[in-house]
């Protein structure tokens, strides 16, 4: 998974509400920051969403909405 990983520009998250119970996504998102690599919460439902359990405190979930992610992942490039 780090190999994949490292040759990527930016990780997407999309939560849920159960996303803080995903270990694999945790993982996921451990090894993007260990990395350095862009990473956005995208909230995924309109009910209240959970991050994943690695997330820092003062990261930002974005709102599910049409073009958001074409929108964060392109514009720092």
């Amino acid at each position: 998974m780090r190999d994949r990983i490292s040759r990527i520009d930016a990780v997407v998250v999309l939560c849920g509400e159960w996303t803080h119970r995903a270990p694999n996504v945790s993982e996921e998102l451990r090894l993007a920051q260990e990395l350095g690599k862009r990473y956005y919460l995208i909230k995924g439902r309109r009910i209240d969403c959970a991050r994943p359990a690695t997330a820092r405190i003062d990261d930002k979930m974005y709102l599910w909405k049409n073009g958001v992610i074409s929108e964060l992942v392109f514009r720092f490039r």
